[in-house]
């Protein structure tokens, strides 16, 4: 909820179509895109920088980056990237392999038990996974 109104922010009064600006949240992790990277080195980090100190909050040194799409860049877990005029989104090797070998473990484990219930325990894992949990 502390990041509530930071959307606001960074695009209130700002020509988001030409700039091509887009703010993106899940929870405490956020990304804004934007086709000009002086423009948010310059211009919109220090508005978050304010509105986050406003709260006794910082931006983390260490997961702030400013970069282009071409050279890929990580959001919860998925890798976005650029393929020629694609935007291609996958998730992480580590992430996907942990979801296989979850998904391995139950179907080790069912042998016995009827269809749909193995069906519901999967349901639960892949929900899971796909909520980020």
């Amino acid at each position: 909820m502390t990041l509530d109104g930071l959307e606001a922010l960074v695009i209130k009064g700002r020509n988001k179509k030409q700039r091509k600006l887009n703010f993106i949240h899940y929870a405490d992790d956020f990304i804004v895109t934007c086709s000009f990277p002086g423009y948010l080195r310059n211009e919109i980090k220090p508005d978050i920088e304010r509105f986050l100190a406003d709260s006794g909050l910082i931006l983390s040194g260490e997961k702030t980056c400013i970069s282009y799409i071409n050279d890929r860049f990580n959001f919860l877990d998925f890798i976005f990237r650029k393929f020629k005029q694609k935007l291609i989104i996958k998730p992480e090797r580590s992430k996907a392999s942990a979801l296989l070998e979850k998904m391995k473990a139950l179907f080790n484990s069912f042998s016995g038990p009827p269809f749909h219930v193995l069906l519901a325990k999967l349901n639960c894992v892949l929900r899971g996974w796909a909520y980020g949990c």
